[in-house]
């Protein structure tokens, strides 16, 4: 794997954990709304 590669799996997945908490953040704020 070089560098370049690499860069792009963990940019990646950043991508998709940042994703992941935004919508975990977006779920518990309509969910707040709700109540």
């Amino acid at each position: 794997m070089t560098a370049a590669e690499f860069i792009e799996v963990s940019s990646s997945s950043t991508k998709a954990t940042s994703l992941r908490f935004h919508h975990a953040m977006k779920s518990r704020w309509l969910l707040e709304l709700k109540l």
